[in-house]
C-alpha cells in the first residue's frame, strides 16, 4: 500500500514538474492577457507594432480566423458594461442596419455571427478591458501594462 502511494506521488511530481513551467509561461488562472485583432486592419497592425514585446505574453486572437464564442462575448460585455460598448458602428455592414433599433441581444448575435462587428483591437488584461483604437484607450493600455 505504501509503495502504491509513493508511486502515485512520484507520478504527480512528474506531472507537476512538466506542467508548472507551462503554467508560469501562460500566467496564473487569475491573470488573463488577450488581444482580439484583425490582421488586415492597419490600425491593429500599427497598435500591435507600437506595443511591441509587451504583447509577447498575450494570447493573440485573430477574429477573422476564429469565431468568437458566446462565452468570450459575454465576458467582454461583463467587463465593458454592454454589448454595444464592444460593437463597431464603423463596420461597413452596419450601414445596412443603421435604421434598425438594435437591442443588446441583437448586438451579441451580430458580434458572434460577423467578426467585423467587434470593435478592435480589443485587449483584456486581468480584469480590465481596452476597446478600440482611440489614442486615450491605447495610452491607458500602455500605462496599465507598465504597472503590471
Amino acid at each position: 500500500m505504501l509503495t502504491e502511494i509513493i508511486s502515485e506521488l512520484s507520478a504527480v511530481k512528474r506531472r507537476f514538474i512538466y506542467y508548472f513551467p507551462l503554467f508560469l509561461q501562460c500566467g496564473s488562472i487569475f491573470t488573463m492577457k488577450k488581444i482580439y485583432f484583425l490582421s488586415t486592419c492597419s490600425s491593429c497592425k500599427r497598435i500591435m507594432r507600437d506595443l511591441g514585446t509587451a504583447l509577447d505574453v498575450f494570447e493573440k486572437i485573430e477574429i477573422k480566423l476564429r469565431t468568437l464564442t458566446f462565452n468570450e462575448i459575454d465576458q467582454m460585455r461583463d467587463l465593458a458594461g454592454s454589448y454595444e460598448a464592444i460593437f463597431s458602428k464603423r463596420a461597413i455592414k452596419y450601414k445596412a442596419l443603421k435604421d434598425e433599433s438594435l437591442q443588446e441581444s441583437d448586438y451579441r448575435k451580430l458580434i458572434h455571427d460577423e467578426y467585423t462587428f467587434l470593435k478592435r483591437p480589443l485587449c483584456i488584461v486581468d480584469e480590465q478591458i481596452f476597446i478600440g483604437n482611440r489614442p486615450q484607450n491605447i495610452l491607458a493600455l500602455k500605462v496599465h501594462l507598465t504597472k503590471g
